[in-house]
């Protein structure tokens, strides 16, 4: 559901999109498994709502990260894509244009926002989290699946193991054991060219900065206003209401 779908998404090409997804439930279904289990990033990106008309039970899991750090990987990522598989790094659009595979397109409403000033990947990535996590909590109120929706604090929570315990029960998935053993691999950014906080966060403000606040709205609630990050994702006049209120996030 990258790809293509993901352009069809944003330009309103219900057809072709339902006919991508429809090649990817019968995937799913062919598994005739109990549970099914799917991390994706595509998931806001282009298939969410015709998923969730195939399988209105669905829970999710919403995995909330630091913005400076989410989108500095995601851009040392992209990085070391284009270098070693640029072949099948981008694609053509039915419109003739070359897009990232695995990244919204730039067409979507929340990017003309920058018609004329040049981000840097890793501000796209920001501008991209932001949407995202916009759809998320749309996604979560126009359902009705707030109460289906566990929400995981990274890097802290996938460390615990009573957390993921909590999780696995939450998805009704049956422990041999009292509790999970956390092991294996971790998947690490391959290289590590991360710009300093200093910077990025600079380049964040940059982007909140020419943001309408519609689009920071979320920020002032939980899960993300939990989180002492998030005072970095409003605009000056946002905190300040916000602190006048008593409400300024940690």
């Amino acid at each position: 559901m990258f790809g293509l779908p993901i352009y069809d998404r944003t330009h309103g090409h219900v057809e072709p999109l339902r006919k991508a997804w429809n090649t990817k439930r019968r995937g799913i279904l062919s598994y005739h498994t109990k549970w099914y289990i799917e991390t994706n990033h595509a998931f806001l990106m282009s298939f969410a709502d015709l998923a969730i008309e195939s399988f209105p039970d669905m829970k999710l899991v919403h995995v909330v990260r630091n913005p400076l750090n989410v989108c500095a990987s995601q851009a040392e990522r992209l990085r070391f894509i284009e270098r070693y598989l640029f072949p099948v790094s981008a694609y053509r659009g039915r419109n003739g244009r070359w897009y990232g595979r695995w990244s919204l397109t730039g067409d979507e409403p929340i990017f003309e926002q920058f018609v004329g000033h040049e981000l840097t990947s890793f501000q796209r990535f920001v501008v991209q989290w932001i949407e995202l996590e916009n759809r998320a909590q749309a996604f979560l109120d126009r359902y009705d699946k707030r109460d289906e929706c566990f929400v995981l604090h990274t890097p802290g929570d996938l460390n615990k193991a009573d957390r993921i315990t909590d999780l696995l029960r939450f998805l009704g998935i049956e422990l041999r054991h009292a509790s999970v053993q956390l092991e294996g691999k971790q998947n690490r950014t391959p290289g590590d060219r991360r710009a300093s906080d200093e910077l990025l966060l600079a380049e964040l403000q940059e982007v909140i900065e020419r943001l309408p606040a519609k689009h920071l709205d979320i920020f002032t609630r939980p899960p993300y206003s939990e989180f002492a990050w998030s005072k970095f994702l409003l605009k000056k006049t946002q905190a300040g209401l916000s602190a006048k209120a008593g409400t300024s996030p940690a």
